[in-house]
């Protein structure tokens, strides 16, 4: 890929993210979005399996859920619960 292809890539998908989770934050809450972002990991190696048959094997799952926000999961239900809002 060019560069500037990779620059109007990269672009729009910074800009196209930011909208994105803002209005997620707006739409489902704070919590919510917390968790779903730090699940993102583990859902793309699903979706792999799904889509590709990709093998999911424990190495890979094990480096998904790591690498995922995991601390996130705590901080959203913690939000959750306590009903903090932005």
């Amino acid at each position: 890929m060019r560069i500037k292809e990779t620059a109007l890539v990269t672009i729009l998908d910074l800009g196209i993210g930011v909208t994105l989770s803002t209005y997620s934050v707006n739409l489902i809450g704070l919590g919510l979005t917390v968790i779903v972002t730090g699940c993102m990991p583990l859902i793309a190696q699903v979706m792999a399996k799904l889509m590709v048959s990709e093998r999911a094997t424990l190495a890979k799952l094990t480096g998904a859920n790591s690498t995922g926000n995991s601390h996130g999961i705590p901080i959203g239900l913690n939000a959750i619960i306590t009903g903090y809002h932005l």
